[in-house]
């Protein structure tokens, strides 16, 4: 069966409609809070991170509210780039947000179809008939939601069509064949498409139709964690010493991590099967939370001594 056959076709632009409307839901989301939130989260970061706990707190709970972990990182290096937040404010928050950004794959692995029409009309009477700003920002948040769902489930039920034709089932292969190959897979997707909340929920989709195998779909999770780097790496390139060496952290962070698991790879398979056996959505966000939050914890006692390893002005820069 060839994959360009007019029913495939007719899958892949569903795919498309699906990933887009899933995109531009977490973009508006992510545009939504921080237009409201900006300030409020600006005087957050700088003013409520003198203890490197707090700065890991305050990182997962912002990146759980704005969605987007590049945003939140990215603020970050803008802040150390402009000298309101120093390096050893600067990276608890970033540990901080690589445990937030678990959040989205934990949400996403919820069946909520069958109470979707519900969530939806909620959001859109709070959004259309509140005249408190809150109330509607609330409303604006619940529809993002809903429509990241929609986007989901239209991904969903054209994803089986197109990965079943004889070409996909035959060069998938190449994929999983090897570790390497999965991480290198992982990255490259994840650095293409900017979104390392969109890669997860595109694995967790793949997974469920069976196409990948467990233990390959959590190496190929191992690249989406490095990808996902691309736009703190970006913003670092434009900022002087102190943005550069936060974006440097954000990528050793995530290689260091992916060096660490490279032969608990089994291990991890082992544990998020004991968690949830039934349910591979769950599997993946859990093997990416149990993921993010080891490294953290591996990292965290020495982020005094990194932190003095990292400010330009003790290298002499």
């Amino acid at each position: 069966m060839n994959i360009f056959h007019e029913t495939n076709m007719k899958s892949i632009i569903e795919f498309i409609f699906g990933l887009t409307i899933f995109i531009l839901s977490i973009r508006l989301l992510s545009s939504y809070m921080e237009n409201n939130l900006s300030n409020k989260i600006k005087n957050i970061l700088t003013h409520f991170t003198y203890k490197k706990f707090n700065g890991l707190i305050i990182g997962i709970l912002i990146t759980i509210i704005v969605q987007s972990s590049s945003l939140v990182i990215v603020l970050v290096i803008i802040l150390a780039h402009s000298n309101v937040l120093d390096i050893k404010k600067a990276l608890p928050i970033v540990l901080g947000s690589n445990i937030g950004t678990t959040f989205t794959g934990q949400i996403t692995a919820f069946n909520v179809e069958s109470i979707l029409p519900i969530i939806i009309l909620s959001g859109l009477i709070l959004y259309l008939y509140s005249t408190n700003n809150k109330y509607r920002l609330a409303g604006s948040f619940i529809l993002c939601i809903s429509f990241i769902f929609i986007g989901i489930e239209l991904m969903g039920s054209s994803l089986y069509k197109v990965t079943s034709s004889n070409y996909i089932l035959k060069n998938i292969g190449y994929v999983y064949d090897s570790k390497i190959n999965s991480i290198l897979f992982g990255s490259f997707f994840s650095a293409l498409i900017h979104s390392s909340s969109t890669s997860i929920v595109l694995l967790q989709l793949i997974s469920e139709k069976e196409i990948i195998p467990l233990l390959s779909s959590i190496y190929i999770l191992f690249g989406l964690n490095i990808g996902t780097s691309i736009d703190a790496i970006i913003a670092g390139i434009s900022t002087n010493n102190y943005g550069r060496r936060i974006a440097l952290f954000h990528l050793l962070f995530n290689m260091l991590g992916v060096i660490i698991f490279f032969y608990l790879g089994n291990l991890l398979k082992d544990l998020v099967l004991i968690l949830s056996p039934y349910n591979i959505s769950r599997q993946i966000a859990n093997a990416h939370t149990i993921f993010n939050i080891t490294i953290v914890i591996l990292i965290f006692p020495f982020i005094d001594y990194i932190s003095d390893t990292l400010n330009p002005k003790k290298l002499g820069s």
